[in-house]
């Protein structure tokens, strides 16, 4: 849909934790370009 209207970047975002997210993220051909760590007081 995007791609098909041109658009040069897709992105997505999930939680480290979401491992089937991240799996079909890459199974999609998505590549991993930055990380970000939220830290909080318990």
């Amino acid at each position: 849909m995007h791609a098909d209207a041109g658009a040069r970047r897709i992105t997505g975002t999930t939680d480290t934790t979401n491992a089937p997210m991240a799996a079909a993220f890459l199974r999609g051909g998505y590549q991993v370009t930055k990380a970000r760590v939220v830290v909080s007081a318990p």
